[in-house]
């Protein structure tokens, strides 16, 4: 019996173990982390999976540092967190004029795209972002797609 016990509380710990469901990753970088001190959020916003409103892909987030006048925008994945899909962080200085000169950060990215600034005291920004994941428990080339691109937001 002494043998036995050992093994009985091995075999129930792995058991529940395997039982409990598995939590959501979350992810451990916040728009303040990724932007750097002294920013403030100023707005954001959900991309959500084209099939379900519910479920949120990605968040895009605008924030602002008074102390240096520079408006940042990341986008931080909330699915297929740690590996690398296709994220884009986009912000556009009002009044620039070419359409173009819009600052950018793309590519695979594992936990967020960006951050990226621009110098725009006292004047708005348009941000935007972009994410693709594969939905959860579907094989071959299926994803969830979302791009958004805000008005003019954040006049400070």
């Amino acid at each position: 019996m002494r043998r036995l016990l050992p093994i009985l509380s091995l075999a129930a710990a792995a058991l529940a173990l395997t039982a409990a469901p598995a939590a959501a990753r979350s992810n451990p970088y916040s728009p303040e982390r990724v932007c750097g001190a002294g920013y403030s959020r100023v707005t954001h916003n959900p991309l959500t999976a084209t099939s379900n409103q519910r479920v949120t892909i990605a968040t895009a987030y605008l924030l602002y540092s008074r102390y240096t006048g520079k408006n940042c925008a990341v986008t931080l994945k909330a699915r297929s967190i740690g590996k690398p899909t296709y994220t884009t962080a986009v912000i556009k200085k009002r009044g620039t004029g070419n359409p173009y000169d819009a600052k950018v950060d793309h590519g695979y990215f594992s936990y967020f795209a960006g951050p990226v600034y621009v110098h725009a005291p006292q004047t708005c920004v348009r941000y935007g972002a972009t994410v693709s994941v594969p939905k959860p428990r579907t094989p071959g080339r299926i994803v969830y797609f979302r791009s958004f691109y805000s008005g003019w937001v954040g006049c400070h």
